[in-house]
């Protein structure tokens, strides 16, 4: 009787151990792979950067500190695309699976602080990182939404969410009116963008 029980726990252990090695098996794989699948690798990079940096931008005209400028940065730079695997049901969400988008995110709004601080940069700065983190995340998320064959109007709505997300949820934060709701065409330009890109 014992010999069986003990053959029963083993097969049960064996089972619980393959399982455990194809669980990691593929954790790794989503880890190797998540860089590079992630909108295109460096467009996506560029685009963490550059919203990031008006993120920065955007917590200098309310006196944060270093802690809060991080925050509003990572909020503003990761919204949009958080928002985008979310509703696309890509699980992990891309910034869980590789932690170098936090590093790069951390490193890079520490750099924008300091240098805003010693050589504070035109007004119009904001915008044009703005502009150019939207369109980069709009086409990463309309390209992402297309890999999956959504309709063309969810690819554009889904390009277009991404790529104003990230810079509405700075605005709400550092209370002030979003940008996309306001005069500048960009943002009512993305929809074209992801339409002759796609």
């Amino acid at each position: 009787m014992n010999s069986l029980t003990s053959v029963a726990g083993s097969c049960e252990s064996s089972r619980w151990a393959a399982t455990l090695r194809r669980t990691s098996a593929r954790c790794a794989r989503l880890q190797a792979s998540a860089w590079k699948s992630e909108g295109r690798g460096h467009s996506t990079a560029l685009a963490i950067i550059v919203l990031e940096a008006s993120g920065v931008l955007a917590a200098r005209d309310r006196d944060l500190d270093l802690l809060g400028v991080i925050v509003v940065a990572a909020i503003t730079a990761i919204g949009g695309g958080t928002l985008r695997d979310l509703l696309l049901d890509r699980h992990p969400i891309f910034w869980v699976t590789d932690a170098r988008y936090l590093v790069v995110i951390i490193a890079s709004a520490m750099l924008t602080f300091a240098y805003v601080r010693v050589w504070p940069p035109p007004s119009a700065t904001l915008l044009v990182a703005d502009a150019l983190g939207l369109a980069l995340f709009a086409l990463s998320g309309a390209q992402l939404a297309e890999a999956v064959q959504c309709p063309p109007l969810i690819v554009v709505l889904m390009g277009t969410m991404t790529g104003v997300t990230g810079g509405v949820l700075r605005d709400v934060i550092t209370a002030q009116v979003p940008l996309i709701l306001q005069r500048e065409i960009y943002a009512t330009a993305a929809p074209s963008w992801e339409s002759l890109c796609t």
